[in-house]
């Protein structure tokens, strides 16, 4: 592969960087196609598609019905919404603000779904359309969480300390709960973000010279579970040789028997 001039980077590739190289090799550089998304998948990956459409609308003043008819989930999001809506900030309202910052040969971008501009301070929100997450501190330290005010602080006139990130959830636990996360950022979180950022765009580029002649990025330590586990499968595990190897049936079970204990590889 020929590196492009510049090289896109955005919260999806650090996350899949930081969580296994050889996963971000399939992905982006040799553009091995994962496997379809279930019925399921495809019906909440349109229903997010749906509802940041239906926002972006509505702060633009734009007729929103015709989106809310498409739905009675999407119409409850909203219903959702209207019942309990993040605390925001007094300024100008920017939907799908798109945010770049060149770094080398890299440009790390960020779409953000409603940024919000005071005299001073800057907030940027982010809807999501699924159920709150188990573990609150799983998103802070989440890809999107530091490199979205990362961004903005790199090409605004804010400093970190008055720069914020508010998640609205429109599932809770409970029918009646919208949650809302909101994380300050700050100088001290500015520079741990600017130095994590950095020593993985190097090692990356280190990566891709060596793509360019052969060599394949290395893989995720098995230990660390991210090829398979209890409860998920890596869609690349097969590719990378490390599904978990089918014992031999003991003498006495049944060619069924030995199929059936083959555990499901989730697509």
């Amino acid at each position: 592969m020929t590196s492009p001039a510049l090289i896109p980077i955005s919260q999806s590739h650090l996350k899949i960087l930081a969580a296994c190289p050889r996963l971000f090799q399939h992905r982006f550089l040799d553009r091995v196609g994962a496997p379809s998304l279930l019925p399921p998948q495809q019906s909440q990956q349109r229903m997010g598609q749906n509802f940041h459409r239906l926002m972006q609308q509505y702060w633009m003043d734009l007729p929103i019905e015709p989106i809310l008819e498409q739905s009675p989930g999407l119409r409850k999001r909203f219903q959702a919404f209207q019942a309990s809506p993040p605390p925001l900030i007094r300024g100008d309202r920017l939907t799908e603000y798109r945010c770049t910052w060149q770094s080398g040969t890299f440009l790390l971008l960020g779409v953000f779904d409603l940024l919000v501009v005071g005299s001073s301070q800057a907030q940027i929100v982010d809807w999501k359309s699924f159920r709150q997450p188990n573990s609150p501190d799983l998103l802070s330290q989440s890809w999107q969480t530091r490199l979205y005010p990362y961004l903005l602080a790199q090409t605004s006139p804010f400093r970190p300390d008055q720069i914020s990130m508010t998640y609205w959830f429109a599932q809770g636990r409970s029918p009646q709960d919208a949650p809302v996360y909101h994380f300050p950022y700050s100088a001290q979180r500015h520079q741990t973000n600017h130095c994590e950022i950095a020593a993985h765009l190097q090692q990356l580029h280190r990566w891709l010279q060596e793509h360019d002649q052969g060599q394949s990025l290395p893989k995720v330590a098995l230990a660390q579970g991210e090829c398979f586990g209890a409860t998920h499968t890596c869609a690349y595990a097969e590719r990378c040789q490390r599904l978990p190897a089918v014992p031999f049936p003991n003498p006495g079970t049944s060619a069924l028997d030995a199929i059936e204990a083959i555990p499901e590889v989730p697509l």
